[in-house]
């Protein structure tokens, strides 16, 4: 079985900025703005870095097992967003 591999959005068509402690994504693609709190911010910046399976990611961020469907569950939110991409 294929793992999906995750991919952050090309940092061209994303416009970021911080305030009071929220991270602000404007995607330009969609014309929406989105207001995000910890992990969401530090998973897009993992995923700007290299695509990476949720496996991986668990690594990184050093999930526990009992934690995976929450990583998943932000991965989902995400990937409904458009910030990124799965293949």
């Amino acid at each position: 079985m294929t793992q999906i591999t995750y991919q952050a959005e090309p940092a061209a068509v994303l416009c970021a900025a911080e305030l009071d402690g929220l991270s602000l994504l404007y995607h330009r693609p969609s014309g929406q703005t989105h207001i995000m709190v910890e992990p969401m911010p530090q998973i897009l910046a993992a995923l700007d870095q290299r695509p990476m399976t949720a496996a991986e990611l668990m690594t990184e961020f050093d999930v526990s097992p009992a934690d995976q469907p929450l990583l998943q569950a932000r991965l989902d939110e995400l990937l409904t967003t458009g910030l990124i991409a799965a293949r």
